[in-house]
């Protein structure tokens, strides 16, 4: 920003250009499946994953390269790997732990969830620890960790400084559409992995399933949140997947019901901003205007 002060450009275009970078490097990833853009764009639009990318935009772009690096894990191109991570941290000092995933990947099995049943078994277990606020009882430890990778700003005087989000993931319409939504790509997950028979697909849903589960077991904790988005950060893509199986296996009624759930959530997200109020500034304002919901 700093630069283009400088050189006289409004600060717009920074952001502009910041806020492509993640959009681009998501579908440069799967260029090698574009029959899969359509599907992408639909969950990033009805999932309202746009929303999430126009928060925290450092660590949105921190996120988008670790999806992109993913190829040169499996292709074992480790240098090109570490060296993007290392940008990845440019951007978010999180990313770090990202550096580890090299090694887990090529010295674990391939696939690490197979068994759907256990999986939902697993996810139901996460929700019901979720709403008794578990992570609360491990805040001392989570803490410590926390803070070393850049994320004391986050921390506050709650629960020995951990950040509570209280009731914001409470059980309601939306936690269940998200749930069913969840729960649809990990009843299909294993034919998906069929249909595309490629060990990338195998390798998302890993990462999105240490997701989901964190995503419910840790639904209090901000900072647990913000560092998962580099697992659950892949439920839209993997969505894709499971609407592009779905399509081509002529499974009219899970691809309409999975195509309606996305509908509401779209519907809900849109509802809960008349609550809110927003301010918008232009270049060449001097008052603050705002747009209220009356």
């Amino acid at each position: 920003t700093n630069t283009m002060a400088r050189i006289g450009l409004p600060s717009f275009i920074y952001f502009t250009i910041l806020a492509f970078i993640p959009v681009f490097l998501v579908y440069k990833s799967e260029e090698n499946t574009k029959v899969l853009y359509r599907h992408l764009s639909f969950v990033f639009v009805f999932g309202c994953i746009w929303l999430t990318y126009n928060n925290g935009l450092r660590q949105v772009v921190a996120f988008a390269i670790w999806v992109y690096s993913l190829q040169y894990i499996i292709k074992k191109k480790a240098i090109i790997y570490f060296i993007l991570i290392l940008l990845a941290m440019s951007f978010h000092k999180s990313a770090a732990i990202l550096l580890l995933i090299y090694f887990i990947y090529h010295f674990t099995r391939k696939e690490w969830f197979s068994n759907v049943w256990k999986q939902i078994g697993c996810v139901i277990i996460a929700v019901v620890l979720g709403q008794l606020n578990f992570p609360q009882k491990i805040s001392a430890f989570i803490d410590r960790v926390l803070i070393t990778t850049g994320y004391g700003t986050y921390l506050d005087d709650y629960y020995h400084q951990m950040v509570v989000k209280e009731n914001i993931e409470s059980i309601g319409v939306g936690f269940i559409i998200i749930l069913l939504i969840n729960i649809t790509n990990i009843i299909y997950s294993e034919k998906v992995k069929l249909t595309v028979n490629d060990s990338k697909i195998t390798f998302i849903y890993n990462l999105y399933f240490i997701g989901v589960i964190v995503f419910y077991l840790f639904n209090s904790s901000l900072i647990i949140s913000r560092i998962n988005m580099y697992f659950y950060g892949f439920s839209f893509i993997f969505s894709a997947y499971v609407l592009y199986y779905l399509k081509i296996s002529g499974n009219q009624i899970p691809l309409k019901s999975l195509v309606a759930l996305y509908m509401l959530l779209f519907v809900g997200y849109l509802y809960r901003m008349f609550d809110n109020d927003s301010a918008f500034y232009f270049i060449w304002q001097e008052d603050l205007y705002r747009l209220h919901h009356p």
